[in-house]
């Protein structure tokens, strides 16, 4: 059943002038570290308008574009669901129950993150108001960034986003939704079937080639002859391409025990196109099921090294003679 919520809508307000906002200081507070890999930045309060109490979340990045390119990677759909940690955010967006994709955008992303409690704070929104509200400046040509400031208030009833640049202030509100549990893939790193570290930019050609009239794509990896292999099967032939071990493409190789192929709808593999595109390198994992994992590593404008990742759930045959057919097509 559908859940109760208000459509999603987010209301404007520009000044000519810059909007005066409490003063935030990053205080070193040693006892206030957090022993995690990723810290939260800790010492001041998160703001509060008048008397109402602080909100629940409150960040604040002094350049938003980075933020908005990152989360432009995953805008395949209209809806999103966010994770406020003490280790950041993670920011998630599902095709049904075939793909899944996450942004994370770790604290040391922010020049400011407070989450007023310990606990995971989800919400779910409108991403395509959220990325329109983002893009209002980052796609200006301005001599500064865009500072970006969102809150969270204590009913959850919407994201407060407030945006400055070169003294003009944009006040936006985006009503959020009750959320539902995310997919859970089960995906256990541990046991992998195998694990693969390509370079973006050959990686680029390949998905660049495939043909767009395959529905599906296979993957494939050899133990004998240790390579990599993504396969196409559209009317005009069957297309290959093969990353050796060996080649200068790849960092990482790990095989299985025999070799293993499976397939994945070319449709869902193309959503990753935009990450893809965006990373140095990818982490392709695949775990017994052919549950496949495909990791992203972003350098964002300002240094910080982010991380996208899609799950997708592999193809399931028909029949038998699928199978047996790409087997012999291999050799």
């Amino acid at each position: 059943s559908s859940p109760n919520y208000q459509p999603a809508m987010a209301t404007y307000r520009n000044q000519s002038s810059i909007r005066h906002t409490s003063t935030i200081n990053n205080a070193n507070d040693a006892d206030n570290e957090s022993d995690d890999e990723f810290s939260l930045n800790s010492g001041s309060p998160a703001p509060s308008d008048g008397g109402r109490p602080p909100p629940l979340l409150y960040l604040r990045i002094t350049n938003a574009k980075v933020v908005c390119s990152l989360l432009k990677t995953i805008q395949f759909r209209d809806l999103a669901t966010i994770c406020a940690s003490v280790n950041g955010l993670k920011v998630t967006v599902e095709d049904c129950k075939s793909l899944q994709a996450n942004v994370y955008l770790q604290t040391s992303l922010f020049s400011q993150y407070t989450l007023r409690d310990d606990e995971p704070l989800f919400f779910k929104l409108n991403y395509v108001m959220l990325l329109e509200c983002l893009q209002m400046f980052s796609d200006t040509e301005a001599s500064s960034p865009a500072v970006m400031e969102l809150f969270l208030p204590d009913d959850r009833s919407a994201v407060e986003l407030h945006l400055e640049d070169a003294g003009v202030v944009t006040d936006c509100r985006i009503r959020t939704i009750e959320p539902e549990q995310t997919l859970d893939f089960n995906f256990n790193a541990a046991a992998l079937c195998f694990k693969v570290i390509i370079r973006s930019e050959q990686l680029k050609e390949v998905f660049s080639e495939l043909d767009p009239h395959s529905e599906l794509v296979e993957i494939f990896v050899s133990t004998e002859r240790r390579l990599f292999r993504m396969s196409t099967f559209g009317d005009l032939g069957r297309g290959v391409y093969d990353f050796p071990a060996e080649s200068e493409a790849v960092e990482m190789f790990q095989s299985p025990d025999v070799s293993v192929a499976f397939r994945y709808r070319h449709a869902l593999l193309k959503c990753c196109l935009k990450a893809l595109q965006a990373s140095a390198k990818a982490s392709i994992r695949c775990d017994q099921r052919g549950f496949l994992s495909l990791q992203f590593l972003v350098e964002s404008a300002d240094g910080h090294n982010c991380f996208i990742e899609f799950f997708l759930v592999p193809n399931q045959p028909e029949d038998e003679d699928e199978i047996a057919g790409s087997d012999d097509e291999r050799h």
